[in-house]
């Protein structure tokens, strides 16, 4: 076979840039591939002139041909032309990372990669699938082929992902929960999805203080959590909360222990994210089968299984969270091409920025200005959330509020009336910033919108007008609203979680994985949509008299400056020989879930050893060992304006504690 013949299905590319090139990852979709050249499309094309190693493989994952490449052509925003020098038949390997030890920090918690059912037959084991939601969390079971949501204990579809501390320190979920947030809303924690798994940084914390009613702080394990009067919960124990919650009514309802779960996750969302989930439901009793993608679960759930390939986005907008998955599904086989989306986008910002809106006109109508307390702020967003629902069906609403505020020693009620337009005026910077997120990832890929075959909505703010209107303006068709927003990723859930299913889930790395470097340098070692399960290798250098232990600080995201992405801990290498020259093979593995382990040895020899993960030392000490950046400039993400409703709360910010 020529290799022209051979190269004839390839459809994505992996180049290894050399060292002089910072070695660093470089993932996208081809075109126009021959024995001679192809065409790559990627958002930072390398500059001409770079060289270094290739891979090309096909839709399936599988590897068509290695060998040498040069950069002779480079477009912006498009991509490069990319002229193999020589193919080769060694399997492929990435290039030696140079690492000197004197520029890794130090940091510190252990590797693991838990086995989830140790060797159970999984016919024998009963799942339910639930769906860990920002606003709201639901779960699903299909028993007999069809999937069914389950309801909490109040009867209800969907429970509310609220939590409050009462007076005898006793902790509530869900809809007892969502009563106490406007009287006591400095002890009653929602929109914790959010900040899920978090290292506490605390520059966020005072950009998303003004999100939250309660105060942020840094809780065991230096992650973000919440402080309720004298008590401190990390966001992980507000899931466990959810979780064990879900468990027990789903218990309740069907009449049988439930021990497994297939639990759905924003595709973007990072190791340290998933991480935490898992501990989380361990922490209620449930063993975790699957971190399933919400996109993927969505997908499932609208039954995309037909002979003929289908291309399919998935466009994931909720109360938090935005996904956008692409995702090419064959005959039950479900594979994301490429996801993107944002943490801190959904209808909670939306909510805020009508709250803020309904504060300013009242301001301006009495000619006041209020010292807000936390009450009143909680009062706005409840009735912001309610206009925002009336407004999806009807043209304009009224927000009532009785006794609102007092001035000049009388109460005063709160009554304005609200229009679409103006809601759509408000959600304008979201909807770009939604559609710059999808544009980012279908030209990732080369993909142009009218490729697409469906476009399937979930999350609830979908149901907004403005929302449909700017989807089926962007892909130029009607976007898919068969099954309802809010139940379809539990449905999916439910469905990949029956035994037998016989679904194929191939998912691709959200964000890249590397390490940082002396000059607080990212170097990409896994980069974002790179199919999984996949590993990489690099080599340490160690130098004769070198230290018996070595520690590589890995981050994650997409920023060059380390300390723009997230921190994932130091891992630790021991076990050489003291002072014994030689450099250390290490690998970083991921499973089909983008779960991360690492493994060493010897590079000459292959001696195995030891390695754990460290998170003891704060990132801010592992920075500082790094030294300040001195990478190529970037361009920052801009920081959204702070709403009214934030700066009400920088005024009443000492009422918090602060």
């Amino acid at each position: 076979m020529s290799p022209d013949d051979r190269l004839a299905g390839a459809s994505r590319a992996t180049l290894v840039l050399d060292e002089a090139a910072g070695g660093e990852l470089v993932t996208g979709a081809v075109r126009d591939v021959s024995a001679s050249a192809f065409f790559l499309s990627v958002e930072q094309p390398p500059a001409v002139g770079i060289e270094g190693r290739f891979e090309l493989s096909n839709a399936s994952g599988i590897v068509l041909e290695t060998g040498a490449f040069r950069i002779v052509l480079s477009q912006p925003g498009v991509g490069v032309g990319v002229e193999i020098l020589h193919l080769s038949a060694d399997s492929f390997r990435p290039p030696s990372v140079s690492l000197e030890p004197r520029a890794l920090a130090a940091g510190a918690e252990a590797v693991r990669v838990p086995t989830l059912l140790h060797g159970k037959d999984l016919e024998d084991v009963f799942a339910i699938g639930i769906d860990l939601g920002t606003s709201n969390t639901c779960a699903a079971v299909d028993e007999d082929g069809t999937p069914r949501l389950l309801t909490t204990r109040e009867g209800e579809r969907m429970l509310p992902s609220i939590l409050s501390l009462l007076d005898d320190g006793q902790l509530v979920i869900g809809r007892a929960a969502a009563r106490r947030a406007v009287l006591y809303p400095e002890r009653t924690v929602y929109g914790s999805k959010r900040l899920l798994g978090r290292p506490y940084d605390p520059e966020v914390a005072r950009e998303m203080q003004g999100h939250f009613a309660y105060p942020l702080v840094e809780t065991k394990g230096q992650v973000f959590g919440a402080a309720l009067g004298s008590r401190k919960l990390s966001m992980q124990e507000v899931a466990r909360q959810l979780l064990a919650g879900v468990r027990a009514s789903a218990e309740s309802q069907l009449g049988r222990s439930v021990e497994y779960a297939v639990i759905t996750v924003p595709a973007h969302f990072g190791e340290s994210q998933r991480a935490a989930i898992r501990a989380a439901a361990r922490g209620a009793g449930l063993t975790v089968l699957r971190l399933l993608a919400e996109p993927t679960a969505a997908a499932i759930a609208y039954g995309h299984e037909r002979d003929e390939r289908t291309r399919l986005v998935v466009f994931d907008l909720g109360g938090g969270t935005f996904d956008l998955t692409l995702l090419d599904v064959t005959r039950g086989r479900f594979e994301v091409v490429a996801t993107g989306g944002d943490l801190f986008l959904g209808g909670l910002d939306l909510d805020d920025s009508l709250a803020g809106l309904l504060l300013e006109r009242f301001e301006r109508d009495l000619r006041v200005s209020l010292e807000p307390t936390p009450q009143q702020v909680a009062r706005l967003r409840e009735v912001a959330e309610k206009c925002k629902l009336d407004l999806s069906v009807q043209p304009k609403t009224s927000a009532q509020l009785s006794h609102f505020a007092e001035v000049e020693g009388r109460p005063v009620d709160l009554s304005l009336t609200i229009t679409r337009e103006e809601l759509e005026g408000l959600a304008e910077p979201l909807l770009e910033r939604m559609l710059t997120i999808t544009s980012g990832v279908l030209d990732g890929q080369g993909v142009r919108p009218q490729d697409v075959d469906d476009v399937v909505l979930v999350g609830g703010m979908t149901r907004m007008p403005a929302v449909q209107a700017r989807v089926e303006a962007y892909f130029g068709r009607r976007p898919n609203l068969r099954m309802h927003p809010d139940e379809a990723v539990a449905l999916g859930a439910a469905r990949a979680a029956r035994a037998g299913r016989g679904h194929q889930l191939v998912d691709v790395l959200p964000l890249s994985i590397g390490v940082a470097t002396r000059g607080r340098r990212f170097l990409r070692l896994l980069s974002r949509n790179t199919q999984v399960p996949v590993s990489r290798e690099f080599v340490l250098p160690r130098s004769e008299g070198a230290p018996d232990e070595e520690r590589v600080p890995l981050f994650q995201g997409e920023r060059p400056d380390a300390s723009a992405n997230e921190y994932l801990g130091s891992l630790v290498v021991s076990g050489m020989p003291a002072g014994a020259p030689g450099g250390i093979a290490l690998t970083l593995h991921l499973d089909a879930e983008s779960v991360l382990s690492a493994s060493a040895a010897m590079a000459e020899g292959g001696a195995p050893l030891t390695v754990s993960l460290d998170r003891q030392r704060s990132v801010e000490h592992v920075l500082a060992e790094l030294g300040e950046y001195d990478g190529p400039s970037y361009e920052k993400p801009p920081v959204p304006p702070r709403s009214a409703l934030a700066r009400a709360f920088d005024r009443f910010r000492s009422l918090l504690g602060r």
